[in-house]
């Protein structure tokens, strides 16, 4: 078994630390981390750091994409499709002193048709028996929302679990094929369901059931600092979220993913493997940058995981 990830708009991270923003004025910098990231890439570190085996697909391109590779095989192993401009830069910009993250996200290259068809036939080669297939993160420009359910639909006929951690048209798109696992935020479902104002507790339960009752397996909602909700077919568990020092938030929500699908690999049970998602999202936000969290820092954040059971 291993962990398949695609990326479709990868990144290189660049976070600076500064002791207080000054917006408009001369900021120096006092440490800066530099990762290879994007959803499915932080996934795939993630698993590979955790003992199983995983697979990087995606689109790289310039001068950025060339130090992506770079950092990423001394990491994890990349099969990545080489497209024409640059891989986009992404510069987060930590207050130490406020604690404030100011994010700056370029918006990638252009991809085209013969782009999206190596990808396809990358993903179709890579798949094997009882793999689990990830399809996370935003469209780069030339690329419709419509290629999440193809790539969900591809990996399901090669017998794949197929999990989609997306946002409003991709999320909406991929979840049509209805993939094992789907992680969106409570942010993404209130786009979802096409409501104004943020759903309450029971309008997420009420989604998050209608998607299982649709045939997905596992629905996790992740809730930023209230924590998140997971849910199969036989039980609702909620879990509460952890007061902790916030060094970057970068990453949680795939650390979540990370966790679910660790726990799937390892054989243990729903509420096992969400205790350890949780732990994982922890582990993650006390990290500076978007580095990985080590796996014996989240077994330490196990014990004050805080599962309920929703009747």
């Amino acid at each position: 078994m291993k962990v398949i990830t695609i990326t479709l708009n990868p990144s290189l991270d660049k976070t600076y630390l500064v002791q207080g923003l000054l917006p408009g004025k001369l900021n120096r910098v006092q440490t800066v981390f530099e990762d290879a990231a994007g959803k499915g890439i932080n996934v795939s570190k993630n698993i590979q750091s955790w003992g199983f085996q995983s697979v990087a697909l995606g689109f790289l391109g310039g001068y950025v994409g060339r130090r992506m590779e770079e950092l990423l095989d001394q990491v994890i192993q990349c099969d990545m499709v080489q497209v024409e401009g640059i891989t986009r830069i992404n510069i987060k910009i930590k207050d130490e002193i406020t604690g404030d993250l100011t994010e700056v996200n370029e918006p990638g290259p252009s991809v085209g048709v013969e782009d999206i068809e190596k990808l396809v036939f990358k993903l179709k080669d890579a798949i094997g028996p009882n793999d689990i297939v990830v399809i996370s993160g935003s469209a780069p420009k030339g690329v419709e929302t419509s290629l999440y359910q193809r790539l969900v639909d591809e990996a399901k006929q090669k017998g794949a679990f197929v999990v989609l951690d997306a946002d409003k048209g991709a999320f909406i798109q991929g979840v049509q094929a209805i993939p094992g696992m789907i992680k969106p935020n409570e942010v993404e479902v209130q786009w979802a369901m096409e409501k104004q104002e943020p759903c309450t507790l029971e309008q997420l339960i009420a989604f998050g059931t209608s998607k299982i009752q649709n045939g997905v397996e596992w629905v996790v909602i992740s809730r930023g600092k209230d924590g998140a909700i997971f849910m199969d077919k036989t039980q609702t568990l909620i879990g509460k979220g952890l007061k902790v020092e916030v060094k970057s938030p970068i990453g949680a929500g795939d650390a979540m993913v990370s966790g679910m699908i660790f726990g799937k690999c390892s054989g243990w049970d729903f509420e096992s493997t969400c205790r350890f998602a949780m732990a994982a999202s922890a582990a993650t936000v006390v990290t500076e940058g978007t580095k990985t969290a080590d796996l014996e820092v989240v077994k330490q954040w196990i014990e004050q995981i805080h599962l309920e059971r929703w009747n």
